[in-house]
């Protein structure tokens, strides 16, 4: 379950400061009106449970609203393997965030698995569906997944309107899943909230 409050409005940079202070610059005649700039961090992993020898974690990721964001985010999409994303559970559907309560305090989001035309990312795909969007400086979302793997470096893609931002966080690896003694559905629903 995602943390109700989360602490990402608690610092400002010194340069979001001064931008929202300032107030966005003038757009040149030929630039497209708005931006949006997101951050992806890997907040860790923590074990849930050890299942015929293969471990499993809880991973954590925080998206926040960077320098420029005139834009809300609409969906992000994580890059897992195949062998990853048949074994996930508890993937988060809801964060909280109280930055604006006139859009309410939760966040409900979609997900989905496979191929995201938007970013041509294969992976973990969330869907803005209602509540609170990071659509300002600071603001964040938190999502976590349960899944085994070690941790490597691997790609993210995130949408905004017409915008697209990507980078690289960290992740489950796309080693082979062990072979389980009971099948990916028993495993999966010991998971199950």
């Amino acid at each position: 379950m995602a943390r109700l409050f989360s602490r990402c409005n608690a610092w400002l940079s010194a340069a979001a400061l001064l931008t929202i202070l300032a107030g966005p610059a003038s757009a040149a005649p030929n630039t497209p009106r708005g931006c949006f700039e997101v951050r992806v961090d890997y907040l860790g992993r923590v074990p849930v449970a050890n299942i015929n020898n293969v471990q499993y974690y809880r991973w954590s990721y925080r998206v926040t609203g960077m320098g420029c964001i005139s834009r809300g985010l609409n969906s992000w999409t994580l890059g897992l393997c195949a062998q990853t994303l048949s074994g996930l559970s508890q993937i988060s559907l809801q964060s909280g965030d109280n930055s604006e309560p006139g859009d309410g305090v939760l966040t409900t989001y979609t997900t989905k698995v496979g191929r995201d035309q938007l970013t041509n990312m294969f992976g973990l795909k969330w869907n803005f569906e209602s509540g609170n969007p990071v659509d300002a400086v600071g603001e964040c979302d938190d999502f976590s997944f349960v899944a085994s793997g070690a941790v490597t470096p691997i790609a993210w893609g995130a949408k905004g309107a017409n915008f697209i931002a990507t980078g690289t966080t960290f992740g489950p690896s796309c080693a082979p899943v062990p072979v389980q003694e009971s099948s990916w559905g028993a495993v999966k629903a010991l998971f199950r909230s």
